[in-house]
Parts: C-alpha cells; structure tokens; sequence
C-alpha cells in the first residue's frame, strides 16, 4: 500500500459514524478526567495528564495526519 493509499483510506474511516462516535466518547472521557479537582497526589497527577496526551492524541489524529500529509513534498 503506499502512502497516497494509506492517507485516503484513513481519510474514508474518518467520514464513518463510527469514528466520529468513538471520538466523541474520547472527548467526553477527557473532559471528564482534566478535572484536577479529584487528584490525590502527584503520581495520579502524571497518570492523569498521560492518560490526557493519549487521548488528545487519538482525538487528533485526522488533523495530524492532514498537517504532515500537507507538509510532504511530491
């Protein structure tokens, strides 16, 4: 598959129902645990903001995808 094939089929499990409600949930969770209210300690502080970078990662995949297939040269 080539990277051209890779981006596009990406791109079409993006359009689906299915991914737009799996990232919706991941919103929901992260919003959920940036509460910084119920931390007990600094460990679950780390914990927490790992979980975080995670989730943002996942939630923003398709814009990251986008930003480095637009910066590649053709």
């Amino acid at each position: 598959m080539t990277e051209e094939q890779e981006y596009e089929a990406l791109k079409d499990t993006f359009m689906t129902d299915g991914w737009k409600l799996f990232v919706s949930y991941l919103e929901g969770d992260a919003e959920v645990i940036s509460n910084c209210r119920y931390l007990k300690d600094d460990k679950d502080l780390y914990y927490t903001k790992g979980k975080l970078a995670i989730l943002d990662d996942i939630i923003n995949f398709e814009a990251k995808l986008d930003a480095a297939y637009n910066e590649t040269p053709e």
